[in-house]
């Protein structure tokens, strides 16, 4: 297969949202994690105070699992009314820090049948797992039986490490909220993220998880929030240090932008025509267009050309309200073993503005001048039986142009005026 023959080369990309509206329309499904300090309410107003609307609706039954959820009518009727741009799955906040076999059996499942309903009746949104954090002094509980859980870290790591792996197998996002809270454990270590039972939040705790979700969704810096729940400014400062070093300075860690609709395509030439893929297995529409106002639908291309020149092609693909657009100009270029071809045009410059063509018995039926993006501009008519024809440029910009014979075995030339 042949390179792409051109004179020049011309390729951009756009890539934009065209959203339904300008709501984000967020579900969190979770148990008291997310229900204490009322958590969505908190996201909510955190977007609404850097003017991002969004519509909040959760879940969050005291103790749920990812299990539980499946047979929840509620849970089951909220992801069914479909539309949401975000859907936020929180576990039982032991359950994914127990022995790995253990998880593969009563977690890893769950969240995936989870997830396939939301992709089922949302299928333009994201799922975020929440990733939670470690209890304050390990999970006495449990550490008699399973001794990594006895230390806050050795929980909390657990925790961070199978939620990255709910996330990595569904195609879906972390809000690392636990990472966040360990960063300020870490640097912070007078501020009180837990309730007085030593696992569930406290409003500082939940301020935190707080901006985590709106920097994960809105993949922007919490530094423009300005509510602060009536928490100090201390707090609300280390809570957007922490924020910004675990999420914003580290986005493909969460697999933030990992499935963001960004397909890619090429082309090429072989003899007289050229072909085209795009990979783009949940594009919504794919269309090729040519400026000799020829288009394809769907992942491939493949046109012929009755004729050698340069032709502009157009590439334009939807997904979830997105385009992707990209372009190209190529030189179809004449094949070999062509009779009655005895020498090609020939093109002279006779002034600053004026070239003379003479076709050498070719039989020409038009000249046809067109801009450097491949559109036509001027034509001209060839007077039958004429030896040549001269052609003045001195009404066009200054640039480059390109001059192709219609009705001759030619594929054109670049002139400059």
């Amino acid at each position: 297969m042949k390179k792409i023959s051109t004179l020049f080369f011309v390729c951009f990309i756009v890539l934009i949202a065209h959203g339904q509206n300008d709501t984000t329309r967020v579900l969190f499904i979770g148990n008291s994690y997310t229900g204490v300090n009322n958590l969505p309410s908190l996201f909510q107003q955190c977007a609404n105070s850097t003017n991002i609307s969004t519509f909040v609706l959760s879940n969050n039954p005291g103790g749920y699992t990812f299990n539980q959820h499946l047979t929840n009518v509620i849970t089951t009727g909220y992801i069914q009314q479909g539309n949401w741009n975000f859907v936020v799955l929180q576990e039982q906040s032991q359950m994914p820090s127990f022995p790995l076999s253990q998880v593969e059996t009563d977690c890893f499942p769950y969240a995936a049948r989870l997830n396939d309903s939301i992709v089922k009746y949302s299928p333009c949104s994201e799922t975020v797992f929440y990733q939670t954090w470690g209890r304050q002094n390990g999970d006495a509980s449990n550490c008699p039986n399973w001794p990594p859980v006895c230390t806050y870290e050795g929980m909390d790591s657990l925790l961070r490490l199978r939620y990255q792996m709910m996330a990595d197998a569904n195609d879906a996002l972390v809000s690392p909220v636990g990472a966040c809270w360990r960063y300020i454990r870490n640097n912070y270590p007078n501020l009180n993220l837990y309730n007085a039972d030593q696992s569930h939040p406290s409003l500082f705790g939940s301020y935190v998880a707080a901006l985590s979700f709106y920097s994960t969704i809105f993949r922007l810096s919490p530094d423009a929030v300005t509510f602060t729940a009536g928490l100090s400014n201390a707090e609300v400062l280390a809570a957007k240090e922490a924020v910004n070093n675990v999420v914003i300075n580290d986005l493909t860690e969460w697999n933030i932008g990992d499935f963001d609709f960004n397909p890619t395509a090429v082309i090429d030439t072989v003899d007289q025509s050229v072909i085209g893929h795009i990979d783009c297995v949940d594009c919504d529409s794919i269309t090729w267009y040519l400026n000799n106002g020829e288009a394809y639908f769907g992942t491939d291309l493949n046109h012929t050309f009755s004729m050698p020149g340069l032709y502009g092609v157009t590439l334009v693909a939807y997904q979830c309200g997105e385009y992707y657009s990209q372009y190209w100009e190529v030189w179809i270029e004449p094949t070999t073993g062509i009779v009655n071809v005895q020498e090609q045009p020939k093109f002279n410059r006779i002034g600053e503005s004026q070239f003379e063509i003479y076709p050498n018995g070719s039989s020409v039926d038009s000249v046809v001048l067109m801009n450097s993006t491949g559109q036509m501009i001027d034509q001209w008519n060839w007077i039958s039986g004429a030896e040549k024809m001269t052609i003045d440029l001195k009404d066009k910009s200054r640039g480059m142009y390109f001059v192709q014979l219609r009705g001759a075995y030619f594929p054109g030339i670049k002139i400059y005026y």
